[in-house]
């Protein structure tokens, strides 16, 4: 099935936010199966919308929309679908007993503009929105379907997982094996190319289409099947796995589309050992993405930003003699860092990071991109060196996914 996703807003199309809703949306629907060929961004114009509605709804099988659901003069997304689905539009008490339930939460007065929400088209099914004021609404018509959802990215978000996704899946969904997302890291684009040459000619023999999506520090490899069963999907799926990690076993990282730290936690968790962080350039994002792991807790301990040469010195005990004698961008400096804050939290595993995130700071001996990392662990310290680029966002991303990276290694399974 074809799908497509609009966005309605002016405040998107002139860059005021960013569209964080489009890509949410289109990674749902790829989860099932869906082929999303067009996102399409509008400003709230009532004649722009309805053009993007005749046109998406005649072309696509599915059609997700989001924004211009609220409230204000300037939303007029309800009008425009009630119009277009040839709808009456009535009033709905069991919307406005959720308004008023959610007003009363917040200590409110459920004013008449609010109260205007509870009106919905009567050909719509309508999606309860626990988190805000519109509700969602699901059209059929011709065996097609349309959904408009709230512009609220956090309202958005779960209509989408409570609802539309289970009403897809039960009775629009393809085969959910039709993709499958393997993920690299440590190697680049063109090297991982070159040493997928005959594996690139074994897809093309299947009819599986193969892309490359790079990201800083990881290169996330889609593999898309054409329609099969599921038996066959498979076997095919199965037989693409072991060739991957054959053809690249050192970095190839995951066969189940996981991030980095999302492995890192299901290492730690399954040998129940705790992990510490100490870092420099990277001013705490190590720590920030472990964080971002549900059940965290369980494993991290904490972290130290030692981005001054007193809080490495005087925090992790690093010496001042290797500092002056080595540098703060030292491998020495990297496993004192490590060996200091796994001490000071009592961790089984801990990383120490130090480099030059750019874009000063660099010498010709240690040029900007030029990082160490160290992993200490039960049975000793291992550091790494790394040689990036000159932009300091990247830099800062990338020295992260490589001590991540180490220490999934140091760790093993």
């Amino acid at each position: 099935m074809r799908a497509a996703v609009l966005t309605i807003g002016t405040e998107v199309l002139i860059g005021d936010i960013v569209n964080t809703n489009a890509t949410y949306i289109a990674s749902k629907l790829t989860e099932l199966g869906y082929y999303t060929e067009e996102i399409l961004t509008i400003a709230d114009d009532r004649q722009a919308i309805n053009g993007a509605l005749v046109r998406l709804f005649n072309d696509y099988d599915v059609v997700i929309c989001s924004g211009g659901l609220g409230p204000t003069s300037d939303d007029i997304t309800v009008s425009v679908l009630a119009s277009f689905f040839h709808s009456k539009m009535i009033f709905s008490e069991k919307v406005y007993e959720q308004i008023e339930k959610l007003f009363q939460q917040r200590n409110w007065k459920v004013t008449e503009t609010n109260r205007r929400q509870a009106m919905v088209p009567d050909n719509a099914m309508i999606l309860r929105n626990e988190l805000g004021t519109a509700p969602g609404l699901l059209f059929r018509r011709g065996g097609k379907v349309l959904v408009a959802l709230p512009g609220v990215p956090f309202e958005m978000k779960r209509l989408m997982d409570d609802h539309v996704v289970p009403y897809l899946e039960s009775g629009f969904g393809l085969n959910p094996l039709c993709r499958k997302y393997y993920m690299f890291t440590g190697i680049g684009e063109s090297d991982l190319s070159d040493r997928l040459s005959d594996f690139e000619t074994e897809l093309k023999h299947d009819k599986t289409e193969i892309a490359y999506l790079p990201s800083p520090g990881i290169i996330k490899l889609r593999l898309t099947l054409s329609q099969r069963n599921r038996e066959e999907a498979g076997k095919m799926i199965q037989r693409y796995t072991e060739s991957l990690y054959a053809l690249a076993p050192e970095y190839l990282y995951s066969a189940e589309g996981e991030t980095l730290q999302q492995v890192v936690s299901r290492m730690l968790k399954k040998s129940q050992k705790t992990l510490a962080v100490a870092e420099s350039c990277t001013g705490g994002y190590i720590a920030h993405l472990l964080t971002s792991i549900p059940g965290a807790s369980e494993w991290f301990r904490g972290g130290v930003t030692a981005y001054s040469n007193e809080v490495k010195i005087s925090i992790l005990k690093v010496k001042k003699e290797d500092i002056d004698t080595h540098g703060a961008v030292s491998s020495e400096v990297a496993v004192q860092m490590a060996e200091g804050v796994k001490k000071q939290l009592r961790s089984d595993f801990a990383i120490g990071i130090t480099g030059i995130a750019g874009p000063d700071g660099g010498r010709p001996e240690k040029p900007v991109g030029t990082v160490w990392v160290a992993v200490a662990g039960p049975d000793g310290v291992t550091s790494q060196h790394f040689l990036f680029g000159n932009s300091r966002e990247r830099n800062i991303t990338r020295a992260s996914f490589a001590a991540l990276n180490h220490l999934r290694k140091s760790i093993g399974e």
